[in-house]
């Protein structure tokens, strides 16, 4: 099984796609990963984000959506209403 993960990317490491692969992973299913954000951040502090455009969030959910199995999907941190 394939699950899809819409989220953001925590430079600290302790939460966003890294942490939600190592979860799918875990439990023997295969994580799509989708970037939606780039966090600046530490385990103490938030110190801003970028948000991809919404166009290239819609491009990488297209390369993966017709190419696995996906019966689940996942959303964190998107970083903007558009997305």
């Amino acid at each position: 099984m394939a699950v899809l993960i819409i989220a953001g990317l925590d430079t600290g490491g302790g939460a966003g796609l890294k942490a939600d692969i190592e979860t799918v992973s875990a439990l023997g299913e295969h994580p799509l990963p989708v970037l939606t954000s780039v966090t600046y951040q530490n385990p103490e502090k938030v110190s801003g984000y970028f948000s991809l455009p919404a166009e290239v969030v819609r491009e990488e959910i297209r390369a993966v959506r017709g190419h696995f199995d996906i019966k689940a999907v996942k959303v964190g941190v998107l970083g903007s209403g558009e997305l």
